[in-house]
Formats: C-alpha cells, sequence, structure tokens
C-alpha cells in the first residue's frame, strides 16, 4: 500500500509528538532532585524573567537583567554584567530575544515562572524544529531526487531518529533551555525559507518567503553570535557561487549583498541597544571581554570529541558505520565500472 503524503506527514507528526511523553520522564529528574550538566542556565533565564517583570523598561530596556525590581537589589553586581543608570545589572555574553521569548511565553500563558513551564516551552521549540526539519528533507528528497513519497518518508523518519531521542537533544530541548535552543529553530527555519524562496513557483510566493528569509537572517545573528558566524558563511558561498555562474542559486551576488547588509544591521542594533542602556564605551568593552572569554582559546577540541559522543553516543557509531558501508560500495561500484570499461576496449 502506498502512502500518501499526508499519511506519511501525520505518521511521522505521531512519532515527533512521542517527544513530549519521553520529555516527561525529565520532570522525574526535578521531582527527584537529579541534575544535569548546564542546568544553572534555565535558571539564570528564569531570574531574568522574573526581573523583567519586576522593573519597568526604562530600567532594563529588555535587556537581560538579572536585578530584581526592589531597591536593595539595585547596584549588586553579578557576573559578567554591566549596571544601567538605575543600577540594574544585565547580562552581555547573549543579546535580548533569547531572553525575552521566554519572557513573553510566561506573560502571555500567565504561567508560574519554574523550570518545569520553561521546561514546557523548550519542548516545543524541539518539535518545531523537528517539523521544519521533516518538511525540508522531504522536500529535497522528493523535488530533488525524485524519491517518491513513501520512501522520501521513510527516509526522513529514520534520519530524524537523532533529532527526536539523542541525548542532545532530551537535555538542550527539555529541562535546559539556553539561548541556543531558540537559535536552533531560527537556523534551521533560515534554510528551509532558503529552500523554499529557491523553488518558489510564483511571484507572491517569492515574495513572501523572501520577507520571511530577510526576518531570519536578521533575527539569527542578532539573537546569537553563531548567527554571525552562519551569515559570514553563507556571504562567502554565496560569492563563490557569483564567480562560478552557478545555476544553483538565482543572483547569488544580490543574495549575498543582503546578508552582508542585514548582519550589519543586526550587528549594529545590538551594540545600539545596549549603548542606550549601558553607554557606547562599557558596552564596546563588555562584548569585547565576552569574546575574548568565549573564543576557541578558551576551548578543547579532546573536550569538543567527548561532547559529541556524550551527546550523540550510539548514534555516532551507527553513522560511522553507515558511512563506511556507503564509502565501500562506492569504490567497489568504481571499480567494477573500471573493469568493465576495460573490458569494452579490449574486446
Amino acid at each position: 500500500m502506498k502512502l500518501t503524503s499526508r499519511q506519511i506527514f501525520l505518521l511521522s507528526l505521531i512519532s515527533i509528538l512521542f517527544l513530549l511523553s519521553v520529555a516527561q520522564f525529565l520532570k522525574g529528574d526535578l521531582d527527584d532532585g537529579i541534575g544535569v550538566r548546564n542546568l544553572e542556565a534555565p535558571y539564570h533565564v528564569l531570574l531574568t524573567v522574573e526581573a523583567l517583570k519586576n522593573s519597568p523598561i526604562e530600567n532594563h530596556y529588555l535587556l537581560p537583567s538579572v536585578s530584581l525590581g526592589l531597591t536593595e537589589d539595585k547596584f549588586i553586581s553579578w557576573g559578567a554584567t554591566v549596571p544601567t543608570e538605575t543600577g540594574d545589572y544585565v547580562y552581555t555574553s547573549f543579546n535580548s530575544p533569547g531572553f525575552i521569548l521566554p519572557y513573553l511565553w510566561f506573560e502571555i500563558t500567565g504561567l508560574d515562572v519554574n523550570i518545569q513551564n520553561l521546561a514546557y516551552l523548550n519542548s516545543i521549540l524541539g518539535v518545531l524544529v523537528v517539523l521544519i526539519l521533516l518538511a525540508m528533507m522531504f522536500e529535497v528528497l522528493t523535488r530533488f531526487l525524485n524519491y517518491s513519497h513513501a520512501r522520501a518518508g521513510l527516509v526522513t523518519t529514520i534520519a530524524l531518529i537523532p533529532a527526536i531521542f539523542s541525548h542532545e537533544v532530551l537535555v538542550s530541548h527539555g529541562l535546559v533551555f539556553w539561548v541556543h535552543s531558540f537559535y536552533q529553530f531560527i537556523f534551521v527555519a533560515t534554510l528551509y525559507a532558503m529552500l523554499r524562496w529557491f523553488k518558489a513557483d510564483t511571484n507572491n510566493g517569492k515574495k513572501s518567503w523572501a520577507l520571511i528569509l530577510i526576518v531570519l537572517l536578521f533575527l539569527g545573528p542578532y539573537t546569537e553570535w553563531t548567527g554571525f558566524i552562519f551569515n559570514i558563511g553563507l556571504f562567502f558561498v554565496l560569492m563563490a557561487l557569483s564567480f562560478v555562474r552557478s545555476s544553483l542559486i538565482p543572483n547569488p551576488k544580490r543574495l549575498a549583498l543582503l546578508v552582508a547588509f542585514l548582519t550589519t544591521v543586526a550587528g549594529c542594533l545590538m551594540v545600539a541597544h545596549y549603548a542606550i542602556a549601558v553607554g557606547f564605551w562599557p558596552a564596546i568593552e563588555a562584548f569585547q571581554s565576552r569574546f575574548f572569554a568565549r573564543s576557541t582559546t578558551r576551548g578543547s577540541f579532546p573536550g569538543l570529541f567527548i561532547g559529541y559522543l556524550q551527546s550523540y553516543g550510539y548514534f555516532l557509531l551507527i553513522f560511522c558505520a553507515s558511512l563506511f558501508y556507503l564509502a565501500t560500495n562506492y569504490f567497489r561500484q568504481q571499480t567494477a565500472d573500471s573493469r568493465q570499461q576495460t573490458a569494452d576496449k579490449l574486446f
């Protein structure tokens, strides 16, 4: 029986929603007093939500504040923060959108500000990320590689298993909410919007997806530093495509210039936002300090490798085994083709 695309989507959606039931096991970690690594991150976010709720906007300018609303809460330094004129200390390692999202979540839903309700928001972001990946992979397989809907659905579902059940996802889209949780959604949404913009069949469709793409290309760097790395990399890829005259992307140079413009605007607005709140030079000094504190000189490549092992575990083993199998088959086929060509020439 051949499944329709709608049936495949529903089956995939059911498996994805299973993430929500699995995530309930994470609630037991809280009830039993069991923590996970980086659990301080969501508590930092909750502190910022409370600070934004307890003080007027003119005190913190909607920046990630860590100062609560009472008079005795002001002018108390905390980590890598700088004060506004009212003594509200604001965090400078990450910009405000990653903190404004949970603030709006609690304001709109009226839920109590606690880690469990923050984990619900985080799980929703995880489901949205997987849904976007599902739609993007399904379209690539069916439209570009001519897979049948049934085959594309099967391949997509198998490929997305690590994005649902790996340790990394169950933590970073479970108990541990941080700015990266939000940026991951922006990142995959940007890739999907770019795909839909390239392949839109109508002018209205192209305009709609172009507008969405513009918003995401701005929001990425404005939310998280990785957004600058992604946009810069995208700029150079597009410029390279403009020189080789590739038909893969229409007007790659114009898109590259747009990416450069949006990235510059995001950076300037971020600096201006902090400069209004704490002053220009204090903001620049804080950014400079956090840049060197979080640079590659402070990291460890062996630690990064161990982190991937902890995050994905047996999924990495399966990936390596699959890659070895595909490479072996490829070279075996190449050898067989070469021998056949030699035989054809001889006879």
